[in-house]
């Protein structure tokens, strides 16, 4: 995404994702491939700035460093995204996670208030606002998503706008 203010080049993720706890500060370096996942990784990103979870949403952004490069493309797809909208009930949606991969889901209910718990993240349990997928039947057979993949952008497959991110419980 490109940060409205700045004009940067960012990436777009859960504040899980890119701050990991309440000691995260703006700056901090953002690895690919993650800590969890491999050790070493090479710096993508520093942390510009978040929303607070008691503010209901679970999203950070990154400034993309200078040495790094997007092609702007859903990433395993053709898929470019352009603009931001609301999700809207029986839209499909396709995502591209670290995970499950390249997976498709429909939109069944808009609106909800949703607990999720954020104790692992030094953080108390927390109602976020969001939408929720099921599998779309158009095109069964994979997971939906997996732990791994939140932070995942769920894209609109018929006019590639981005709607929201995945956030993948636990158990």
């Amino acid at each position: 995404v490109r940060d409205a203010a700045t004009q940067n080049l960012c990436l777009l993720s859960n504040w899980h994702v890119l701050c990991g706890g309440p000691e995260a500060a703006a700056e901090d370096e953002i690895a690919q491939p993650g800590p969890m996942d491999f050790n070493g990784g090479r710096t993508i990103a520093h942390l510009e700035r978040w929303l607070r979870l008691s503010e209901q949403f679970d999203a950070a952004i990154a400034r993309l460093a200078l040495d790094a490069q997007s092609n702007g493309e859903l990433f395993g797809t053709t898929v470019r995204p352009t603009a931001t909208a609301a999700p809207a009930l029986g839209m499909r949606l396709v995502k591209s996670g670290a995970v499950s991969g390249v997976t498709q889901g429909m939109i069944d209910g808009i609106a909800g208030s949703y607990r999720l718990d954020y104790t692992a993240f030094g953080d108390t349990p927390q109602w976020m606002e969001g939408f929720r997928l099921v599998p779309d039947p158009q095109a069964p057979g994979k997971a939906l998503s997996l732990e791994g993949d939140s932070g995942s952008l769920w894209v609109d497959q018929a006019g590639g706008a981005r709607r929201g991110l995945a956030f993948c419980r636990r158990g």
